[in-house]
């Protein structure tokens, strides 16, 4: 394996054009227009000082563009893991104090570690385990409870710790103390939020919404009437070092980590796969996870909080004309040439328009059709769906994803031990056999009952396919002679499907009713010619058609006039 797989960067550089230059910048000079106010309002989800939103951001690029197989992903603050970082790290230190922002840094570093352990052991199959349910749902919940943490900065009150039902609760409490002024400066970011895409979508209004509330401060000198701003920001580039943490604090930022990773990844792999196929790329998943787990680190060491690839951001540098990674290099300059030269221009920042962008990122997040659409195609996923909203709500963020994982895995057992079973009838056409339930015109025999099996035969399911068989062969309308079992999507069957096979085959027998496999691939033939005695696995037939094992019982006299 060559240099160039593990990183990326020694390949489409040597590819580069100096055509690529020019929509390069450009879409790096658009993604810091996006960047900066989003990182600087991030950073009060994760609990963190504006500063650091910016501290985070040009290592994450500069590695992401180095060790990542996307050309055109945007790696930075993202809402969701950085409420994630705050519930964890809130457990450890007071917010806003040197050790709370220690532990914060530590906690990607941690998130990088374990993100490159996975690439390492080529895990990228981990996104699975968080089925789209489950994210969705988690997504709904944490948009609302991400705006309650930012509803404070709008109406000028304090902001409460804790999870969405105390912040709600404070702010119920302090409504008669609500600051006005802040109050409309908020409401009308957010309708400048609004209004500035719908006038042109290449205007930056994010940007654009930052600079008029700085002016306005400044116009009407609204700090007398106690609007809070950001206050003085000591230009610097980012202090860079490994975070300290104590022993202690190890166990809580490892298994953290290991929460924040499994939806990171999910999300970020979920922006990379769709920014690809929107420009006919491939992307590696294990080389994705070398990728994230190195800008976390990069965030780490520049005394910044976790990152997660950004579709939104993504998309905003492809319309831009971005071309590769360079527009993410560009970016990165762009951002260190701000903290440098720009930061006393964002002194007078009101936390109100702040507060504003993040509610107006979250409102763009709900989506009201999330459960019903989940409703429409699956219940059992729908009440998944409604519990993990609920739980992130009402009992954590980190609660939310973990019981929405474990009912996830829950109905992946049930799903495997509870396969799907359909009675098939005997269409017009010859030799072909149709759900009953799907197809009225599909015909059943009088005496004989033809099911199909969907899934392998294993231990956790070789029970319910032999009880289902059982009942399925006292049918009340019709006596059931013959039992063919299509075994087309059985791919294996281990010893225990095995033995209840042949328990189920002499049950049947002393019934009278011979039992028939069809559509057998040699595999499953090979598994049931070792384990079943010969003389037995002659009253078992195997069949590669179910039109052979019906014609097999109508010599035998079975009688397979249709009902």
């Amino acid at each position: 394996m060559t240099l160039t797989n593990h990183i990326p960067f020694l390949q489409w550089i040597r590819e580069y054009k100096p055509a690529y230059l020019r929509n390069d910048m450009i879409a790096g000079a658009t993604i810091w227009a996006v960047m900066v106010p989003t990182a600087l309002a991030y950073t009060s989800i994760a609990g963190v000082d504006p500063i650091v939103g910016l501290y985070t951001v040009p290592l994450t690029l500069i590695m992401y563009a180095l060790f990542g197989t996307s050309k055109c992903l945007v790696v930075g603050p993202d809402s969701a893991t950085a409420l994630l970082s705050a519930h964890i790290v809130s457990t450890l230190a007071v917010v806003h104090t040197h050790h709370y922002l220690m532990l914060t840094s530590s906690l990607a570093l941690f998130i990088g570690m374990v993100f490159l352990a996975f690439g390492f052991f080529k895990m990228g199959w981990i996104a699975d385990f968080i089925s789209i349910p489950v994210m969705h749902s988690f997504i709904q919940g944490l948009a609302i409870v991400t705006m309650m943490t930012q509803l404070p900065k709008l109406f000028g009150v304090a902001s409460a710790q804790g999870d969405f039902i105390p912040r709600l609760l404070s702010l119920i409490k302090q409504i008669d103390q609500t600051n006005f002024v802040t109050l409309a400066i908020g409401l009308a970011a957010l309708a400048l939020l609004y209004i500035i895409p719908k006038i042109s979508q290449k205007i930056p209004s994010a940007i654009l919404t930052v600079i008029i509330g700085i002016l306005a401060v400044y116009a009407f000198d609204l700090k007398r009437y106690d609007v809070a701003v950001v206050g003085s920001l000591q230009g610097s580039l980012p202090p860079i070092g490994v975070p300290r943490f104590a022993a202690s604090d190890i166990r809580t930022l490892l298994l953290g980590a290991l929460a924040i990773v499994l939806l990171n990844y999910t999300e970020s792999l979920g922006a990379a796969k769709e920014a690809a196929e929107r420009r006919g790329e491939q992307i590696d998943n294990n080389q994705e996870l070398i990728g994230l787990g190195a800008s976390n680190i990069g965030a780490s060491l520049s005394s910044g909080f976790v990152v997660a690839g950004s579709l939104s951001q993504s998309t905003v540098s492809m319309l831009a004309g971005g071309k590769t990674q360079m527009s993410n290099i560009f970016h990165a300059i762009l951002i260190l040439l701000t903290l440098l030269f720009l930061m006393p221009l964002f002194k007078n920042l009101p936390l109100a328009v702040l507060g504003a962008i993040v509610t107006y990122a979250m409102i763009k997040v709900i989506n009201h059709t999330v459960f019903t659409s989940l409703y429409r195609v699956s219940k059992p996923e729908f009440w998944v769906g409604v519990v993990t909203f609920s739980a992130v709500l009402f009992i954590g963020v980190l609660q939310g994803v973990g019981a929405g994982i474990f009912l996830s895995l829950l109905l992946l057992i049930y799903h495997n031990t509870h396969p799907r079973i359909d009675v098939l009838g005997r269409m017009k056409e010859p030799g072909v056999y149709k759900n009953i339930a799907l197809h009225k015109d599909a015909v059943q025999f009088e005496h004989i009952l033809i099911i199909r099996f969907g899934d392998s035969l294993f231990f956790a399911n070789a029970g319910y396919f032999v009880d289902k068989v059982r009942d399925l062969s006292y049918n009340g309308d019709r006596v059931i002679e013959h039992i063919i079992v299509d075994v087309e999507r059985v791919s294996d069957i281990d010893i225990t499907a095995l033995t209840l096979i042949q328990k189920l085959h002499r049950d049947l027998n002393q019934r009278g009713i011979s039992l028939a496999f069809a559509r057998v691939n040699d595999d499953i033939r090979e598994e049931l010619e070792k384990m079943i005695q010969k003389e037995e696995l002659e009253s078992l037939p195997l069949f590669d058609r179910i039109s052979s094992a019906v014609a097999h019982f109508e010599q035998l006299g079975g009688n397979p006039k249709t009902k």
